[in-house]
């Protein structure tokens, strides 16, 4: 055709045409007027088009394109190059535009449009948007877009466009695959009142965009995008925020997604929401990997749209992988400036190695609630960073603690007073700020007289006080005011601290500083500043004054002159000497209970511990034979009057058979003897023993009863196990001397760490061995517990000495005045030496003095009265109704026996006792062990006598 040509090839107004096109070729077609090619209402078209140019008009027309192809497209103009059909509909398939260079789109906007299995590959175009869509729903399916630039203007020049208009309207598109495209605009940007777009099973991939490459403007928009892979894409518009951006009214499903090695020049390496009036977020079950932006690598969510605190808001991020995103400022991984965020669910997500320049490596928010925090923190971040300083999430500044505690407030003026303040974000981190992004906030404290009613002019007119060193800065989030000074006149003040160069909100989780300005101390000279105001300086000696740690300066006027020469340099206490290098040491020459070096201490260890343990397991060894060879008795109660069987029958030493019978024999034998008269003679145990050579009698182990060799054999177990007891303390004590000797004993010495200073200021030896004590203290009380226990019950035993009473009275004492006082005077006199040793000493010596007296008075009084040979006053045989001669209920008055029997059942009693404790006996210069046989023959004997 010839450029003269100014009418269509073919037109068709009838609506109802049919056009089958076949092996036909046009060419060289260069249409300069407003004509169509071809025109028609209705028109069905089955072709393959090359070299042509717009090729439908007309509207509300029903268009099926298939199988066909338009390639090597030239359009000079900017109409739409296939159609430019208002309120038509369009069926594509199996189509493939390739090879266009156009000014325009490739449809007119306003019709609806079912793309499916479409191919579009090396165009470009100038249009605002290759693909145009207004006011309809569209459907695409499969969908391949390769090497397409739209190159129109900056920001506004899309691949595909679509806009709902009033209405709502929807976007679906499945199988999209978009690579290696330039473009100057998105490629999907949606626009109008109300939109619902869904993009599944696609792919894009190597898209440089000059904005977000989807970007939803809508007032509502309804996502969902499942099984996307966006992956090395990049947003170069510094201005537009984004690989995706949504805004206003957001309902945003994600899942399945891979959004690998994306790159925004501004905030959101993939994600971008900003501008919110409600949002509903849920991401599930996506990977975030290598995505990089300004603030938050992968995702970006900013502030709420204008003050709307009713805002609907839920996040659910479930099941995600944020790996090695990075965020050029904040955010490594996740960054929000939303304020009512609030996350449903936010779970089962790793947030691991990602990287930020300034804060929160892994995820930043600036504005979060004590709730929100917390779920935060149930996601799993992991070696994530800023400046390769691990900081896996934070926010903004939050507040300040005041890190100083003031233990003396008050004070006096020109006195130091350091404080310390702290810098936290709302997740309770310190904010490091490695980068001194906060550098320039700065922390002022100012002084405020108590109850002052002057207005700040008037206070800056009067200044009664001056502040050096109260200004400073944060560095790792610490502010530290060490060289703070206060010059004020008297009074009672308040310390407040102002914030500065910052324009948010920093709380002062810290009330104000109450402090009190005194009048100088004793030893402190007065001095005035230019301004009159009164301070106070601590008085300055010569150099070789060892001030503070061995001496104190003291001052030779109270005001105005603080002169070396005139100031005196005192030794503190326990130091003397012209340096004060010479310590006075505690002076133990009235006490003779101490020690000086490590021998004398283990000596006083190892003495005093076994002694003690010695004379305890005597006193349990008594009590143990007593409660073994003892028989309990029954108290009863019968008009108010005590009394128990005076029957022997049930003393187990008497109620054998052959001892029944021998009693008879004796009772019989002595019938006649005064009852005055002493014929019992105790046994003699050793020449029983020398007789039979120390030899027991099987024999007579057979014939005792199995009752007595069962004693026999406890007493003789109880006997070696305190054997065994006491050679290991005696061994485990030596031990740990020495092991402390060879551990610590030279290194301390060569420290002098074991000279320590008293609290009155005299210097003494202090031993390793002390802390050993306290615990061997607390062992002793224990074992003195047992005793206690089991004296208690020999309290209702006949049959036993009555020194078992005198055990029970003894180990109260010695809990009280013993071991006890030694455990309390570590704990409260630690410090204080030698009333420690006196106190020590002097409740010890009242204890074992005491505890001598309990067991010596009877045998002086009992020879006083010329009794001490009288058995009754030290064993308690039977207990009987009260004697009223006697006020006794063992001495015998209530038993139907004479008194002379009376004595002789004692005496055979303690002769027993002698057969059962008996070990050893020296027989012809030989120690002789007394094994069961001998102590059953020795009983055998003695009932045979009895």
């Amino acid at each position: 055709m010839n450029n003269s040509t100014i009418d269509s090839t073919f037109y068709a107004q009838s609506g109802y045409d049919y056009v089958n096109i076949k092996n036909t070729v046009f060419e060289d077609i260069n249409i300069k007027s407003t004509f169509p090619l071809i025109e028609g209402i209705n028109l069905k078209l089955e072709y393959i088009l090359n070299k042509t140019s717009n090729i439908f008009h007309g509207n509300y027309c029903g268009y099926t394109i298939s199988n066909t192809t338009f390639k090597n497209i030239t359009l000079k103009n900017s109409i739409p190059a296939i159609s430019d059909s208002a309120f038509s509909y369009f069926i594509i398939t199996n189509t493939e535009f390739r090879d266009l260079s156009l000014l325009g789109s490739l449809f007119y906007e306003d019709s609806s449009y079912k793309l499916t299995n479409i191919k579009l590959s090396n165009i470009n175009t100038n249009s605002n948007a290759l693909l145009n869509f207004i006011y309809k729903d569209v459907f695409i399916n499969n969908l391949e877009s390769e090497n397409i630039s739209c190159y129109g203007d900056d920001g506004d020049s899309s691949f595909l466009s679509f806009d709902s208009g009033e209405e709502k309207r929807k976007l679906t598109i499945n199988n999209l695959n978009a690579k290696n495209m330039k473009l100057n605009g998105s490629l999907i940007k949606i626009k109008g009142q109300s939109s619902e777009v869904i993009i599944e099973n696609s792919v894009i991939t190597n898209i440089t965009s000059y904005g977000s490459l989807i970007n939803y403007s809508s007032i509502k928009n309804k996502v969902i995008l499942s099984n996307l892979e966006f992956t090395n894409n990049i947003n170069n518009n510094k201005l537009d925020c984004g690989g995706i951006k949504l805004s206003h009214d957001i309902n945003l499903k994600i899942s399945d997604s891979i959004f690998n090695d994306n790159y925004s020049k501004s905030d959101g390496g993939v994600l971008c929401i900003s501008n919110i009036t409600n949002i509903e977020l849920d991401l599930t079950s996506n990977t975030f990997i290598k995505n990089s932006a300004i603030n938050g690598g992968a995702i970006y969510i900013g502030e709420r749209y204008l003050n709307n605190k009713d805002a609907m808001n839920s996040v659910t991020i479930k099941g995600n992988q944020f790996l090695k995103n990075s965020a050029e400022n904040f955010g490594g991984a996740i960054y929000s400036d939303y304020d009512l965020l609030h996350f449903l669910d936010i779970s089962e997500s790793e947030v691991t190695l990602n990287k930020a320049g300034i804060m929160g490596g892994g995820m930043f928010i600036s504005n979060i609630s004590q709730n929100e925090t917390n779920s935060i923190k149930n996601m799993a971040f992991t070696n994530n960073t800023v400046n390769s300083y691990i900081n896996d999430y934070s926010s903004k500044p939050s507040y300040i603690k005041l890190n100083s505690t003031i233990t003396n407030k008050n004070i006096t003026s020109g006195k130091h007073l350091p404080l310390t303040f702290v810098l936290y974000d709302e997740f309770d981190n310190i904010i490091e700020d490695i980068t001194k992004y906060y550098s320039s906030i700065t922390l002022r404290v100012v002084l405020e007289e108590e109850n002052s009613t002057m207005d700040d002019y008037a206070r800056n007119i009067k200044l009664d006080y001056n502040l050096i060193g109260n200004i400073g800065s944060f560095s790792k989030g610490i502010c530290e005011l060490n060289k703070f000074v206060i010059y004020a006149t008297p009074n009672n003040y308040k310390l407040k601290v102002i914030i500065d160069n910052y324009n948010e909100d920093i709380q002062l989780k810290f009330d104000d500083i109450e402090i009190v300005v005194n009048d100088c101390w004793d030893n402190q000279i007065k001095m005035y500043d230019s301004k009159d105001i009164l301070y106070c300086v601590d008085p300055i000696c010569r150099d070789d004054c060892p001030v503070p740690n061995a001496a104190v300066c003291i001052a030779g006027y109270n005001e105005k002159i603080n002169n070396i020469e005139s100031n005196i340099c005192q030794c503190l206490p326990g130091l003397k000497g012209d340096h004060c290098n010479i310590k006075i040491f505690v002076d133990y020459s009235n006490l003779f209970s101490t020690y000086s070096d490590y021998l004398g201490c283990s000596l006083n260890f190892i003495l005093r511990h076994t002694g003690i343990v010695l004379f305890l397991l005597i006193f349990y060894i008594i009590n143990t034979i007593n409660y073994e060879l003892g028989n309990p008795y029954i108290i009863e109660n019968n008009k108010g009057y005590l009394y128990t069987s005076s029957s022997l029958d049930d003393i187990s030493i008497f109620n054998t058979e052959e001892a029944t019978k021998s009693k008879n024999r004796e009772n019989k034998k002595h019938k006649n003897i005064d009852k005055d008269s002493e014929y019992y003679l105790p046994m003699n145990i050793k020449g029983y023993l020398k007789k039979v050579k120390g030899k027991g009698s099987n024999e007579a182990i057979s014939i005792k009863n199995e009752k007595e060799i069962k004693k026999i054999k406890r007493i003789n177990s109880l006997f070696f196990e305190m054997i065994f007891v006491y050679t290991s303390l005696i061994v485990f004590i030596c031990i740990i001397t020495t092991l402390i000797y060879k551990t610590t004993y030279n290194v301390n010495m060569k420290d002098n760490l074991n000279i320590v200073q008293g609290s009155n200021g005299h210097w003494f030896y202090k031993c390793e061995l002390e802390n050993y004590d306290l615990f061997i203290n607390l062992a002793e009380i224990i074992i003195m517990g047992v005793i206690l226990i089991e004296g208690s019950k020999l309290n209702y035993y006949e049959n036993i000495f009555k020194c078992t009473r005198y055990v029970t009275a003894s180990i109260i004492i010695c809990i009280l005045l013993g071991p006890l006082i030694n455990v309390i005077s570590y704990s409260l006199l630690q410090n204080q030496r030698y009333l420690r040793v006196f106190f020590d000493t002097l409740t010890n010596i009242i204890c074992y003095f005491l505890v001598f007296i309990i067991f010596s008075w009877d045998k002086i009084y009992y020879v006083f009265k010329k009794e001490a040979n009288d058995p009754s006053k030290y064993f308690i045989l039977k207990v009987h109704i009260p004697c009223r001669k006697h006020n006794s209920t063992c001495c015998g008055c209530g038993l139907s026996i004479q008194r002379q029997e009376f004595l002789q059942l004692i005496r055979k009693s303690i002769d027993f006792y002698r057969i059962y404790s008996s070990f050893f006996e020296i027989i012809d210069r030989k120690l002789i062990f007394v094994n069961v046989g001998s102590k059953i023959s020795l009983l055998d004997q003695k009932v045979e006598n009895f």
